[in-house]
């Protein structure tokens, strides 16, 4: 009987999970995203402009030109594919699998546990990683990069910056 009982008690948790998702209990692991119209201003050294941007619909755009959706629920699609993933903790999953960047409390990124790019209160994204990167549609060897808008949609636009940095489908300018 206490077989049975248990069983019946498992079948009826599975069954009531999806239903109590929708009733405010949610996945503690699920970030929560603000969508807000936002945007990266990237000025390279040679005084070169790029902005990425974040609109209240999740479209994000590199100089115009679409790149991806993120949705309120921490995933990043570009085209059809949902290839991205950040956990409330800041953890980026790229197709399911825990990647070796992640965002901190503040909205920075870390790489491989060392920290990688700070935002500050003014909005200025800084660190080595600029110096660093070899991106094939910007330079970011001293650049100055700077967030504008609000605080509540920054970890949005900083996780597709994260997916911008590293995505294989870099969207063609046209």
């Amino acid at each position: 009987m206490r077989r049975t009982t248990l069983c019946s008690m498992v079948a009826l948790a599975l069954l009531a999970a999806p239903v109590m998702g929708g009733c405010g209990v949610s996945d503690r692991t699920v970030a929560s995203l603000t969508l807000d119209d936002a945007r990266i201003t990237i000025v390279q050294a040679d005084g070169m402009r790029h902005t990425l941007t974040l609109d209240k619909r999740g479209a994000v755009t590199f100089d115009g030109v679409a790149f991806a959706t993120v949705t309120r629920n921490g995933r990043l699609r570009i085209g059809d594919q949902d290839v991205m993933q950040v956990a409330k903790d800041g953890t980026i999953l790229v197709r399911g699998q825990v990647s070796n960047i992640s965002l901190d409390r503040g909205d920075g990124f870390v790489e491989n546990g060392a920290v990688a790019l700070t935002v500050n209160e003014a909005g200025a994204i800084e660190g080595a990683l600029w110096a660093e990167l070899d991106h094939p549609k910007f330079t970011g060897d001293g650049a100055t990069v700077t967030y504008q808008g609000p605080v509540a949609s920054r970890r949005t636009l900083m996780f597709a910056l994260a997916a911008f940095l590293t995505a294989a489908s870099i969207p063609a300018k046209s």
